[in-house]
């Protein structure tokens, strides 16, 4: 019997990240690729985009952690990897690797850090200074005041003179899927002032050569050119596997043509593990919240909560749903509770019901496949029934769906 599995789409993987580039006016990328991968397999993705994308163009992965960078170069992975959020001198230690970056957001406590490190390990660091344009989150506040300037060299000064190489400066967008005039131009001017300020109070005696890489733009950032003309290097995310974040700039992609233009990468199936013809009045599965108001074809997914189908899709018969799993191009309801392992659906009102009842009556066994995600239920879908966003439904799914190419 085959797996259930996440299935990847190498041609659809390099097809957004030419888009995303051509976006951005063919600025180099630094694919971010944490969480693995945001759910499709780090190991898997790093591998083929470093094989097809060459360092002009790819100079670049990013993570949010230490233990991810492991994770990849384990893989095999040789360019440069940027740790966004979190490291520590003890893992650092534990496993040292080459040609890793790291982002300084708070400068006593990430310098600290490092300094617990040989000075040969750092003299290989590089650091990308993170500032706060009005994300609220990590990173020297920066509001375009004049002392900002004078603060921010000295972050520079203290990292050469700890024995680091600054190779980057960056801040990131908190609404870039809004109207920019909401904040995305304010931080972008922010983020001009303060570059500007930097160039002409630097000295490379004191804060060595000037940090290579300038970047602030996340997927929408990319697709709505922010920051273009000022960055030359951006970070994409969630528009690499083709997908949006929902709501509203859904919309927005869709009325532009823009959607149409990224391709998803990724698709999640399993086998229909039994077919069973169940009886009126008898239950399925935990607690018999599904009865079978008449008798019924039911079909057991070997997928369940433990793989990423959220529980909340259990249902009553008497329930309306909206989401399901599709089952030969026709979508399918959940019938009863989404267990660990398992999900039941109700097939009695597909077209091939009447052909499988009867092939079950004469002891065949029709082998099929149900889809959890993909081309006809997009994750976008999912996180508006749900009412999430699309980046929490890719990260529910877990390790134990193996991962792999789609074949031609």
């Amino acid at each position: 019997m085959t797996l259930s599995e996440v299935i990847l789409d190498a041609a659809a993987l390099r097809h957004n990240f030419e888009t995303l580039r051509r976006w951005y006016g063919g600025t180099p990328l630094f694919p971010v690729v944490k969480a693995n991968a945001y759910g499709h397999g780090s190991d898997l993705i790093c591998l083929e985009l470093e094989r097809a994308f060459d360092e002009k163009a790819l100079p670049s992965f990013c993570v949010a952690r230490y233990s991810e960078a492991m994770r990849i170069r384990a893989a095999g992975v040789k360019r440069r990897i940027l740790v966004l959020s979190h490291f520590s001198a003890t893992e650092w230690l534990a496993e040292p690797l080459a040609d890793i970056d790291v982002v300084i957001a708070d400068a006593k406590r990430d310098l600290g850090e490092l300094a617990k490190l040989p000075e040969g390990i750092r003299a290989s660091i590089g650091v990308h200074v993170k500032f706060d344009t009005g994300m609220g989150r990590l990173g020297a506040i920066v509001r375009g005041e004049a002392e900002e300037a004078a603060s921010a060299l000295e972050h520079f000064a203290a990292l050469k003179g700890a024995g680091l190489r600054a190779r980057g400066i960056l801040s990131h967008l908190a609404r870039s899927e809004e109207a920019p005039e909401l904040l995305s131009s304010a931080q972008v001017e922010r983020f001009e002032a303060l570059l500007k300020a930097l160039r002409a109070g630097w000295r490379e005696a004191r804060h060595g050569e000037f940090p290579q890489w300038i970047h602030l733009a996340n997927s929408s950032g990319i697709e709505r050119g922010i920051g273009r003309g000022l960055c030359n290097a951006a970070r994409p995310g969630l528009h690499l596997w083709g997908v949006s974040g929902g709501g509203q700039e859904l919309a927005r992609l869709e009325a532009e043509g823009k959607l149409s233009q990224l391709r998803p990468v990724l698709s999640v199936e399993g086998p229909v593990r039994q077919l069973k013809i169940v009886r009126a009045g008898e239950g399925v599965g935990y607690g018999h919240r599904y009865v079978a108001p008449s008798e019924r074809l039911v079909g057991l997914v070997s997928l369940g909560y433990a793989d990423g189908v959220f529980r909340q899709l259990s249902r009553r018969a008497d329930e309306p749903w909206r989401l399901g799993f599709v089952v030969e191009g026709a979508r399918m309801p959940v019938a009863g509770t989404v267990s660990m392992d398992l999900t039941a659906l109700d097939l009695s009102d597909h077209p091939k019901a009447s052909e499988w009842k009867a092939a079950l009556r004469a002891g065949r066994v029709p082998e099929l496949r149900a889809e959890w995600i993909g081309p006809r239920q997009r994750v976008e879908e999912h996180g508006d029934v749900f009412e999430t966003i699309s980046y929490e439904i890719l990260c529910a799914l877990t390790s134990r769906l193996p991962r792999r190419w789609k074949t031609e």
